[in-house]
């Protein structure tokens, strides 16, 4: 009987057998199945996503709670309105006979005409501006309290009020002496005028509350009502120049000794103390360098005036020997003054960098 012999070596298991039994599993290059590492990327990832968001969320809610100081350069313009009023007395002291019989004289009895107007004193203003914010509130808006302080130079030319002529130095004008008569509105140098000019340093200290408008995650807007104390000075100056012809000389004879003058001259500094309320709009844009950030800013600022509004000068010529010639100056402030400025605050939230 004939045995069947069977190698081993050409036993093959069936197709679906060797599908199920045979597949080789791929494997990752470290060596680990790749599914296998394909999960571990995914909870990495969580992690990672985890984290982050935690960790901008708490800075966040640290940067609301944290306090913020600030400063930074500030350019403003700052204006109101005046008026200025001249008044003369009469010519008391000596003067030719025929005056009021020559149209090139003044033809009335006082000193110079009455002068008066209202014109707008203004200037630039360079400074600074310093100021905190106290830590948010965890309501709607996020409020902060505020207190700032800036201090600014005016940049500014005088503003002449009730002028006529220039006056100056009292000089004959070109040509004089060639054969006619100076009369005394040729003088050069004759007139009148109050003049008003701004100067430093301007004090404003604000204190307010703030409110966040937030335009996206990074970026916001701050809006800060404030009432604000102002200190600003004015520089007043008065002046009034007057020719008395004395006699009847006439070209190459007639000199400047042929006339007297009349030149009275006065000056005040005023310091006037104001308050009022100002809008701050700050924009914040996501501009971050550790614990400091920038910021741009415009705000608008009235200011009601509540110590004295008049300034009143008189001089006399006592000088001339006639002190009954006088001449009276006033200047009038009014009320309320308008400062509109433009900065960038650089803002330090004093919290460790993380």
């Amino acid at each position: 009987m004939r045995r069947s012999v069977i190698h081993s070596a050409s036993v093959r298991p069936a197709p679906h057998l060797a599908n199920r039994r045979g597949r080789v599993r791929a494997k990752s290059p470290s060596g680990l199945p790749l599914a296998s590492t394909r999960v571990s990327t995914l909870i990495a990832s969580l992690a990672t996503f985890c984290v982050t968001a935690f960790a901008v969320e708490a800075r966040a809610e640290a940067s609301a709670a944290d306090p913020i100081f600030y400063g930074g350069p500030e350019i403003a313009i700052y204006a109101h309105t005046g008026k200025g009023n001249s008044t003369t007395s009469d010519v008391t002291g000596p003067r030719v006979a025929d005056a009021f019989l020559d149209p090139g004289d003044y033809q009335t009895d006082e000193i110079l005409p009455a002068e008066r107007s209202r014109e707008v004193v203004a200037a630039a203003l360079v400074g600074g501006t310093f100021g905190f914010l106290t830590p948010g509130l965890d309501v709607p808006g996020r409020p902060r309290f505020f207190i700032d302080l800036n201090v600014s130079e005016p940049l500014g030319t005088e503003v002449q009020f009730a002028r006529s002529g220039n006056p100056g130095q009292p000089a004959f004008p070109r040509g004089a002496g060639s054969g006619s008569q100076v009369n005394e509105r040729a003088i050069i140098g004759a007139g009148t005028t109050i003049s008003a000019q701004l100067q430093g340093p301007q004090v404003h200290a604000g204190l307010g509350v703030s409110f966040e408008i937030p335009l996206d995650d990074e970026r916001l807007i701050r809006v800060k009502p404030a009432a604000v104390y102002s200190r600003t000075i004015l520089d007043i100056k008065a002046q009034t120049i007057r020719g008395v012809r004395l006699n009847d000389d006439f070209g190459s004879n007639q000199t400047l000794d042929d006339f007297r003058f009349i030149n009275l001259r006065d000056e005040r500094t005023e310091v006037y103390h104001a308050a009022g309320p100002s809008l701050e709009v700050e924009y914040v844009p996501n501009l971050e360098w550790g614990p400091f950030t920038v910021s741009l800013y415009g705000r608008g600022h009235a200011a009601h005036i509540f110590n004295t509004l008049k300034t009143e000068m008189t001089q006399c010529n006592t000088a001339g020997g006639q002190p009954d010639e006088c001449a009276s100056w006033k200047y009038t402030q009014d009320e309320w003054t308008y400062r509109a400025t433009f900065g960038v605050h650089l803002n330090w939230v004093p919290r460790p960098l993380w």
